[in-house]
């Protein structure tokens, strides 16, 4: 618990303090790389899943925990312009930007005017530059430090810009965003192996607008391995990479591979600036999912590792560790025990349980996230989606009986005469806090393995939690205190190295 404890101090530190211009102090001095990691949904709850999880297995957030120790910490309050709740796009363009936006906006000002990202003033000054991300190049995060557009859900005219942008490396899923609708591209045979459909309405061919600019293109672990020059785009999934359980599997690399990858190719002397993205840290916010949350925050560490070593050998580095915004309203609480309990004398006799090792146990049994159990049993024959069959994919998932009455209950209230299922919400209503229908499902299904596990959940979508920076390295002290997330961002810009 020493990490979350320190977090704490540092929480309330930081609130006392309050800074609200940019510290200069003679430790502020600029580096020579820098490195920006985004946890999407990365809240203080979601680091706290993690260090309670440590107590249980002790090396599972070593990541964070070095982060921790090495780190002056501060905090971003994650306001857009007009509100006090955001977006991915809008707070991560604010992060990468210091300009003020409106949710759904991408490398833009409220006003629609490009604010260009710190990628993007490294690379005029003459740094190496690359995005990573667990999701797909053309979602909100990783668009946002590449391209400038009004609305996050233009994901082919995203795919666009990103081919056009000269950022030196770029890895993540999103391959069929960048193939002509009605012609074949021209692919190296690891990509041609995904079988990628194009999801584009046009027959602009952007991986010929690759190779034309000099791009090598990659889309397994061996290739990725094998690269030895920029600019390099990998494109590892068709859609969305693999989530935290089963990432690895087939050709993918796993996300602490494309970081290694990454630091490896783009370490110069001129320098480098680099966003990783965590981003399926949110999805299973969204989804209420405590055991996939766990999978991705232990996902997220393993690739800090890999950074906090690179930043031991390379002392030049500024890392900037941060979330876009808190996810689902998680936390842990104590609940009323169940008749089998036996109160603890040292609570006083008190009747309640209050979550302990065997719950963080329960949560790390899960196999497989919600979204994916329900997108398997609805692929189904709808003569074979039973509550038996429910039950069984339920139970493997989430690593602890599901029962066929939960099954019950849970197919009872769906509305399955739309194309895809939904919550029949005049039935089992989730209320106003719960508004994408495509993932209530999901929601609903993880809340017997919730409540089990005394995780809570307070909605489907964003909070306004004030969200922890970590800063290491040169010009670390820069991000101490409270911050609104704009204000981060121009404390980023002023890192980069002088012209």
């Amino acid at each position: 618990m020493r990490f979350l404890l320190l977090s704490s101090v540092m929480l309330f530190s930081a609130c006392v303090a309050a800074p609200q211009q940019p510290l200069e102090t003679p430790q502020a001095k600029n580096p020579v790389n820098i490195i920006l990691v985004m946890g999407d949904g990365l809240g203080p709850q979601q680091l706290g899943i993690l260090s309670a999880f440590a107590r249980v297995q002790p090396e599972s957030d070593a990541g964070f925990r070095d982060l921790a120790a090495n780190s002056v910490i501060g905090v971003h309050l994650p306001f857009s312009e007009d509100s006090v709740v955001n977006d991915s796009a809008c707070s991560a363009t604010q992060i990468g930007s210091g300009c003020s936006c409106l949710p759904q906006q991408v490398g833009v000002d409220s006003h629609g005017a490009p604010c260009p990202s710190f990628i993007e003033v490294a690379q005029k000054l003459g740094m190496k530059t690359g995005v990573v991300s667990d999701t797909r190049l053309t979602h909100a995060t990783p668009a946002s430090f590449s391209v400038h557009v009004e609305n996050r859900g233009s994901e082919p005219e995203i795919a666009e810009k990103i081919a056009a942008s000269g950022i030196d490396l770029l890895l993540s899923g999103g391959l069929s965003f960048f193939l002509p609708k009605d012609s074949a591209a021209a692919l190296p045979a690891d990509c041609a192996a995904l079988k990628a459909p194009s999801v584009r309405a046009d027959s602009n061919d952007l991986i010929r607008d690759f190779s034309t600019r000099g791009y090598s293109l990659v889309c397994s672990r061996r290739a990725l391995r094998a690269a030895s020059r920029l600019p390099l785009v990998g494109l590892f999934a068709s859609n969305e990479m693999r989530e935290a359980f089963s990432e690895g599997e087939g050709s993918e690399p796993t996300l602490e591979q494309m970081t290694a990858s990454a630091l490896e190719l783009l370490d110069n002397p001129r320098g480098f600036a680099l966003m990783v993205e965590a981003g399926q840290i949110d999805w299973a916010g969204h989804d209420n999912d405590v055991g996939w949350l766990l999978a991705e925050m232990r996902r997220a560490d393993r690739m800090l590792r890999v950074i906090n070593e690179f930043a031991e050998r390379n002392p030049d580095t500024l890392v900037l560790v941060t979330g876009d915004h808190e996810t689902g309203s998680f936390g842990f609480s104590y609940r009323k025990a169940s008749e089998d309990e036996t109160p603890n004398a040292k609570r006083n006799g008190a009747h309640l349980h209050f979550t302990d090792a065997d719950d963080l146990r329960s949560v790390a049994r899960a196999r497989r996230s919600n979204r994916d159990t329900l997108r398997e049993f609805f692929s189904l024959p709808s003569e074979k989606r039973s509550a038996e069959t429910l039950a069984r994919l339920a139970s493997h998932a989430s690593g602890h009986p599901f029962s066929i009455d939960e099954a019950k209950q849970f197919l009872a209230c769906l509305d399955t005469t739309s194309k895809k299922p939904k919550v029949d919400s005049s039935r089992c209503p989730l209320g106003a806090f719960y508004p994408y229908e495509d993932l209530n499902p999901a929601v609903l299904l993880g809340r017997p393995a919730s409540t089990r596990t005394s995780a809570v959940w307070g909605n489907g979508t964003h909070t306004s939690t004030p969200i922890l920076v970590f800063a290491r390295g040169p010009g670390a002290d820069r991000f101490t205190g409270v911050q609104t997330s704009t204000e981060l961002g121009a404390r980023l810009i002023q890192s980069l190295p002088k012209p």
